[in-house]
């Protein structure tokens, strides 16, 4: 007897339905974890933390119930045995998020990570606060390694391995709040593909940064702040054209501003504050940093560079800058005038130093400064900024301990009589004597400035008006 159409029909359908579960099925098996790396992660998380049944809680590691930190991926593999598997390709492991992988207090890395060979992050966050732990030198066989991270490990002890520089594609090397010590491997320089060096809060770090590092052509980053470095001899970086940022500030380096004329020209951030850096030649510290047109931030702070804030060559850092900070360096003398030529500055900080004489009204006329800290110095006359511009600034306007400072009387009425509290904060200056005032600061000498917000009713307002105008004549008419 024939089949009916349905029966006919049903078969077929039964059959599609099976050939798609073969299909899928075959699919997920082709996409299993290679069962060498599968075991070779249990030992890594093992090691990592042997309080979790790690073989239990992920039986899949790579399936639907991964762990926040792991990141998985089919990697075509025609050395493996199984071409088209997935492999783990991330994994972050520590103090990130509530269902990361977590670390115990015995936390070790195990041998057998070298086996996960198709890692492109790794990174241990706050994994060895407790028992010591050294970075091991296996890591440097994970040969598709682009990020390698070590942060916040008090207890990761021992040299950075010279092996690391094995690791040919590494782009970031991030070793940052551990207890590493020794000198940095001049074999690190063989990574030229690195954007990102950042060796930072080690204090066992020390002796002299590596010649070597000339070699990173690719490096855009470059931070080695609060190590123990104490030597930059024959250091030079101006092969690093694109460099945006160095960073040597808290350690010990100890030489002259002078050995730092190799600079890449492109930097934007310069920190060598916290050192025991001294001026340039012939006492000129501004003269090795003249050819760095696009720096945009400047920190020298805490070096005993001292001698004059130098007179010239500010203008060639004008363009970009924003930040510049040489508090607490041993500076003696006058405030040049020529820092009025940093069209662009917001924060300046020359505070702690011996500095005397006047402030220069040049710097009222930076009208995109936002903070200025001048305390604790032996400066003195009356403070050139208009009532405007103290304003702006607030409480971040710090001209204390400068006893021979003052505010025209004018200027200070009116700070006074602020309900702003951080404007009347800075009413704890003496008001200058009339009779000293430079003829400049004399509000009779000065018509009102049509720009002024206060309207005039009657004769008896025309002394608010000039009160309010007198400081911000000379941001205008100088």
């Amino acid at each position: 007897m024939p089949a009916s159409p349905i029966s006919c029909a049903a078969a077929i359908s039964f059959l599609v339905w099976m050939w798609i579960i073969v299909a899928i099925s075959g699919q997920q098996d082709e996409q299993s974890m290679d069962p060498a790396e599968k075991e070779a992660f249990f030992q890594v998380m093992e090691s990592l933390n042997s309080e979790w049944d790690w073989r239990s809680l992920l039986p899949d590691p790579c399936g639907e119930n991964t762990l926040q930190g792991m990141i998985c991926d089919v990697v075509d593999d025609a050395n493996s045995s199984f071409p088209n598997s997935i492999h783990l390709v991330g994994l972050s492991v520590g103090k990130i998020q509530s269902n990361t992988p977590s670390c115990s207090a015995n936390a070790t890395i195990h041998p057998s990570i070298a086996k996960l060979s198709h890692l492109k992050s790794l990174a241990f966050y706050g994994c060895f606060t407790k028992s010591p732990a050294t970075i091991p030198a296996s890591i440097a066989a994970i040969a598709t390694l682009s990020t390698l991270t070590f942060q916040n490990n008090p207890a990761l002890q021992g040299p950075i391995p010279a092996e690391l520089a094995n690791l040919r594609h590494l782009e970031r090397l991030i070793l940052v709040g551990n207890g590493l010590a020794g000198e940095i491997p001049a074999e690190l320089g063989d990574l030229t593909s690195l954007q990102q060096l950042v060796i930072s809060q080690n204090p066992g770090i020390l002796g002299a940064l590596p010649r070597t590092l000339k070699f990173l052509s690719s490096l855009v980053i470059l931070d080695l702040s609060h190590n123990a470095f104490d030597s930059i001899a024959n250091l030079s970086l101006a092969g690093l054209d694109r460099l945006r940022k160095l960073d040597l500030s808290n350690n010990r380096i100890n030489a002259t501003l002078g050995s730092l004329e190799s600079l890449p020209p492109g930097l934007e951030l310069l920190d060598l504050s916290h050192n025991l850096l001294r001026g340039g030649r012939e006492g000129n510290f501004l003269e090795p940093l003249l050819g760095l047109a696009t720096l945009r931030e400047l920190y020298l702070h805490s070096n005993p560079i001292q001698g004059a804030i130098p007179s010239i060559g500010w203008e060639r850092l004008g363009a970009s800058l924003i930040s510049l900070d040489i508090s607490d360096s041993q500076l003696r003398g006058a405030i040049p005038s020529n820092l009025g030529a940093l069209p662009s500055l917001r924060f300046l900080g020359l505070a702690r130093n011996e500095l005397t004489g006047a402030i220069p009204r040049e710097l009222a006329r930076l009208d995109q400064l936002a903070e200025i800290n001048l305390s604790e110095n032996s400066l003195a006359g009356p403070v050139p900024f208009s009532i405007d511009s103290i304003t702006r600034f607030g409480s971040k306007l710090k001209l204390g301990n400068n006893t021979g400072l003052c505010y025209p009387p004018q200027i200070l009425s009116m700070i006074q009589q602020s309900s702003s509290s951080s404007l009347s904060s800075q009413g704890m200056l003496d008001p200058c004597d009339k009779s000293t005032l430079p003829v400049a600061f004399q509000v009779g000498n000065y018509a009102p400035s049509p720009s002024s917000s206060i309207i005039a009713r009657g004769s008896s307002t025309f002394g608010v008006i000039i009160a309010a105008t007198f400081a911000t004549f000379f941001v205008h008419s100088h």
